[in-house]
């Protein structure tokens, strides 16, 4: 498998095993950002880099305060960028669908600035 790019946005228990099986991504960087109460944070092991941000996500139905923030995680492992969010928000979906296109997985520092 080449460099590739996977979403995960409020993944299934099957898609977080298959991602952890076929990626060797430690199983805690993939459920921990599933977490909306999740600290920002940098770590790293055996090679494989997980950062967490918090990002943006609108909540419609809330009249008083229409925006909050959610984790969204980013792991880089030697050949793949993985995202990973309890759900699907503007950053996942539109913002990095178009950093896709303009920068490639494999230049994975790039993708992630």
């Amino acid at each position: 498998m080449g460099s590739c790019w996977i979403n995960l946005a409020d993944p299934s228990t099957e898609e977080i095993d298959r991602v952890h099986t076929l990626t060797g991504i430690p199983r805690e960087f993939i459920t921990d950002p599933l977490d909306k109460d999740e600290r920002t944070r940098l770590e790293n092991d055996e090679g494989i880099t997980q950062l967490i941000v918090h990002v943006p996500y609108h909540e419609p139905h809330e009249n008083v305060i229409t925006f909050h923030t959610i984790p969204l995680c980013i792991v880089l492992t030697e050949t793949n960028v993985v995202t990973i969010c309890n759900r699907q928000t503007p950053v996942t979906s539109t913002f990095l669908d178009q950093i896709r296109r303009v920068c490639s997985p494999e230049d994975q520092f790039r993708f992630v600035f």
